[in-house]
């Protein structure tokens, strides 16, 4: 089921992409003549749902068998789906591609709300929003050099403190009330049109494509995490009561690279209401090094201290 959403949000990037290239009507249609082949090719459809042909082998299979006869966004996205899925759903998935690209057809063509309703469902949950999500990014950011996608990852950190610096733009953005047109006017105005387009395609699919919004933040920086992780990054965030210096987080990024085995990213923020120390947390690698923490931890010793000691001073621990 994981790999079907990310296939939807890829295939959902793909749609866009060809709608606004004006061929989404071919891709359509390319889409259901693979389909209708697969069912009248038994030597294929064996060779796509083969388990032991390595998945390179049979994107190449399907890229040899449609060069100069299908667009780039049809093959983009078979060879997706065959990369993705174990051997033996790739025809299952195959034949819902079709389907899935008439209904967006028809959504663009008929000026319906978009793309939304082809994807939220009534089960939807975080982490199926996040597969589908992933899959999105994946096709927004293939294909961009490292220096354009550290561009990326900067302009979603700074709308992301943006967002924290100001509730008011937050409930507003996250208001599903608020017509997704209107809210992407908004956007489109924060964002300027100095901002990288794959930057203000990803904040705004993330905003206006589905009503999970109340973890928008948290979703921001996961997407963030996913940009560093396309350049060859994980991605670390430091909260500290004062400003690190650059050595420390030298320091700091070098050891986390060591402890998870690739390379770090740090974003630092200052948090007074750790008093002193740190906390950073690279996936689910967490050092809370605070000295809230550490009073807090203290707080709860002499309070268990307590409770096990009667009013004359014996402790009830001890007693045998």
């Amino acid at each position: 089921m994981k790999a079907l959403e990310l296939v939807q949000g890829y295939a959902q990037a793909v749609f866009e992409e060809a709608a606004g290239s004006k061929v989404l009507d071919v891709v359509c249609k390319e889409l259901d003549n693979f389909s209708i082949l697969i069912d009248k090719n038994e030597h294929l459809m064996n060779i796509l749902a083969d388990p032991g042909l390595p998945a390179y082998e049979r994107v190449l299979v399907v890229e040899d068998l449609l060069e100069n006869r299908a667009n780039r966004y049809s093959i983009d996205l078979l060879g997706f789906v065959i990369r993705n899925e174990p051997a033996i759903a790739v025809l299952q998935i195959i034949s819902t591609l079709s389907s899935l690209s008439e209904l967006a057809s028809l959504s663009y063509f008929q000026k319906e709300p978009e793309l939304e309703g082809l994807w939220v469902t009534a089960k939807q949950t975080p982490a199926f929003f996040r597969q589908r999500l992933g899959g999105y990014t994946t096709r927004v950011l293939s294909g961009l050099p490292s220096e354009e996608l550290k561009v990326i990852e900067d302009e979603i950190f700074n709308f992301l403190k943006l967002l924290l610096e100001n509730d008011s733009l937050t409930q507003i953005l996250a208001n599903s009330d608020i017509p997704p047109r209107t809210r992407r006017e908004i956007l489109f105005d924060l964002l300027s049109t100095k901002a990288h387009f794959a930057a203000v395609r990803l904040i705004d699919h993330l905003i206006n494509r589905y009503g999970r919004l109340g973890g928008l933040t948290a979703d921001l920086e996961w997407l963030m995490g996913q940009v560093a992780q396309a350049r060859g990054f994980r991605l670390g965030k430091v909260r500290s009561a004062f400003k690190l210096t650059g050595s420390e987080k030298d320091h700091l990024r070098d050891t986390l690279s060591r402890m998870v085995g690739v390379a770090v990213e740090l974003r630092a923020e200052i948090d007074p209401s750790l008093i002193g120390g740190f906390i950073v947390a690279v996936g689910d690698v967490v050092i809370d090094a605070s000295v809230s923490s550490w009073l807090n931890q203290l707080k709860r010793r002499l309070f268990d201290e307590s409770v096990r000691t009667t009013p004359d001073g014996k402790n009830l621990g001890s007693a045998a």
